[in-house]
């Protein structure tokens, strides 16, 4: 018989893999990428190892809704990114109770660049 720990490691696992690599199911048909503002939410570390072109770096543990209105309008595109897509989807959340209403998560850089093509 498999004990608890073996089960939820199990289930741990398929989620971070599911998340990692299971789709997107995020519409961006719509989206002007040229008119829209990348926010890379990694650290400083991570962003400087790559980065999509023209990302600005804000990571989580820094992004305030001051910090973030004094370069970005409520109402514009915003695409946010990360390694997984995890932090991205805190601060989209975040974001939202900030009053901005146009903001996509795209999980990684590369799902960033794939939508950029």
């Amino acid at each position: 018989m498999m004990k608890i720990g073996t089960i939820v490691l199990f289930l741990v696992t398929i989620l971070v893999l599911w998340n990692r690599f299971g789709p997107s199911m995020v519409d961006t048909s719509e989206v002007d990428f040229t008119k829209a503002v990348i926010i890379d939410v990694r650290s400083p570390g991570e962003f400087s190892g790559g980065h999509v072109d023209g990302a600005i770096n804000l990571p989580i543990d820094t992004i305030t809704a001051e910090k973030i209105g004094k370069v970005i309008q409520p109402d514009q595109t915003i695409i946010l990114y990360c390694h997984s897509g995890g932090r991205a989807s805190v601060v989209k959340k975040r974001m939202k109770t900030w009053g901005f209403t146009n903001v996509y998560n795209l999980k990684t850089q590369s799902g960033v660049e794939q939508s950029l093509q």
